[in-house]
């Protein structure tokens, strides 16, 4: 099982390797093994270009999807272990989306380009939410049941590593504070890109 993660943007460098790690675990958990994949992090410029040219659509998207084994495509029966071909083929996911997803929601962008992902290659695999609503329904449980599954997965290492959910030690407790202080008052600026930052 090969994946290949290119970020085409600095702003998407540091996301390479979590992408690269659940793109293994998404092509396991849907019995993939032997397929490879391509996954492009880009920045919203390059994602409008290729959505206008490969969809007719003039804005940036958050994912697309090119698959390069043409039998899977529309398969009723969604059977991905016996494709004979190696590359499964291309997800494009725009870095500047997904953060704004993010932000939207409420969500990390770890999330969030968890989600892209497995979007883009269930529709490699056949999926297609566009098809009728029988088929975005069947396409979105296969998608909860894999990100539940990549949810499940960090958050059972998180406890093996001994990591709570904020990324402290979760043996450690609250942080300490030294006698006779007092915690700093919080203060509150506004995220980049908010309504209050414009």
């Amino acid at each position: 099982m090969g994946v290949i993660v290119t970020a085409r943007t600095p702003r998407a460098s540091r996301w390479r390797a979590h992408v690269a790690t659940q793109a293994r675990r998404v092509l396991r958990l849907l019995d993939l093994v032997a397929r490879e994949l391509s996954v492009s992090l880009v920045d919203d410029d390059e994602m409008h270009a290729l959505n206008r040219r490969y969809r007719g659509r003039d804005r940036p998207t958050d994912v697309l999807a090119f698959a390069l084994d043409e039998t899977l495509n529309g398969a009723p029966a969604h059977d991905v272990a016996t494709a004979a071909h190696t590359l499964l083929g291309d997800v494009v996911i725009s870095i500047d989306t997904a953060g704004a997803q993010a932000r939207d929601r409420g969500r990390t962008i770890a999330a969030t380009l968890d989600e892209l992902l497995v979007h883009g290659v269930l529709h490699l695999v056949g999926y297609d939410h566009d098809v009728s609503p029988a088929e975005a329904r069947r396409m979105f449980r296969k998608a909860r049941e894999i990100e539940s599954a990549l949810t499940t997965h960090d958050t059972a290492a998180r406890s093996r590593r001994g990591v709570g959910v904020d990324g402290r030690n979760a043996a450690a407790g609250p942080p300490k504070r030294r006698h006779g202080t007092t915690p700093p008052a919080p203060t509150r600026r506004p995220r980049a890109g908010s309504r209050a930052a414009r």
